[in-house]
């Protein structure tokens, strides 16, 4: 969700959809088609976090989680402000 933000310009509208797509699908998943018991769903969720946040860092970089510059960043100020 911070990698979503970050590239965004700041737009919180992405990161809400971003965090209402992850409680939807395990709403969905374990209430209503009742696929999997709510128990392994969280540690399926937890182990599948894990990768997301693993291929993130590998693409956009452990520093910032963004390869923008900083002038593009949404939280720093820039030199002309």
């Amino acid at each position: 969700m911070t990698w979503g933000y970050n590239n965004t310009k700041g737009s919180l509208i992405i990161t809400i959809i971003f965090h209402f797509s992850f409680n939807f699908n395990g709403a969905f998943t374990t209430g209503i088609l009742g696929l999997l018991p709510v128990m392994y769903f969280y540690i399926a969720g937890g182990a599948m976090i894990g990768i997301y946040l693993i291929a993130v860092i590998y693409y956009a970089g452990p520093k910032k989680l963004s390869r923008k510059p900083d002038s593009e960043m949404p939280f720093i100020k820039s030199k002309e402000e």
